[in-house]
């Protein structure tokens, strides 16, 4: 409860293993059932998966060819399910590092920032974005009327669910608490969508 959930080589799961995530992530609880009763503990945890594109783990990448059929790399791609991906917030390739790169900014300076964007949060909501349930969240979020219209323009054409929809809206307002920014712009909303889980194969 309250921490992070890493699993690496997520694909190599059995599928129903994932699967029984979905309803933790939902309620932020965990039920364990036996024959004298049930109990229920919090469980509202932060989930991040790292896995392979196929089982070769070179689909798509320029460095080698992918040995995988088509076949088996949609297989191994099913493995996590459209409802899962539906619950994951953001969705981010990893290209192979190709020498070093020190342009990135110090740890310090991007803690410093999501702190920041915490404060806010819990300042104008009284907790952090992925914790609010879809009830009045365009008043809570501070989408206006034009924002709340894109939104559901890009839900047709991606042929987005609600729950993505919801989450997408999420993402978008903590990219604005990120840069500092009080209200939601189209341009917080395409970067979220930018983000949004493939659809599964």
């Amino acid at each position: 409860h309250r921490g992070v959930l890493f699993l690496d080589e997520a694909l190599e799961f059995r599928s129903d293993a994932l699967d029984a995530l979905r309803q933790p992530l939902e309620a932020g609880a965990v039920t364990i059932a036996r024959v004298d009763g049930a109990l229920s503990l919090p469980a509202r945890f932060g989930l991040l998966l790292a896995f392979n594109p196929c089982p070769c783990g070179w689909l798509g990448t320029r460095s080698r060819e992918c040995r995988c059929d088509d076949s088996v790399a949609r297989r191994y791609a099913a493995r996590l399910s459209g409802p899962m991906r539906d619950r994951l917030d953001l969705w981010v390739k990893a290209d192979p590092p190709h020498g070093i790169w020190d342009g990135s900014e110090p740890s310090a300076v991007v803690a410093g920032r999501v702190a920041e964007a915490w404060r806010a949060q819990r300042a104008r909501q009284g907790a952090l974005n992925g914790e609010l349930r879809p009830a009045g969240l365009e008043r809570r979020l501070g989408l206006g009327p034009s924002v709340v219209s894109l939104l559901a323009r890009r839900g047709e054409r991606f042929r987005l669910s609600p729950r993505r929809i919801h989450r997408t809206m999420l993402v978008a307002r903590t990219i604005a608490d990120l840069e500092g920014a009080d209200a939601i712009s189209p341009t917080h909303v395409d970067e979220a969508l930018h983000y949004r889980p493939e659809v599964a194969a």
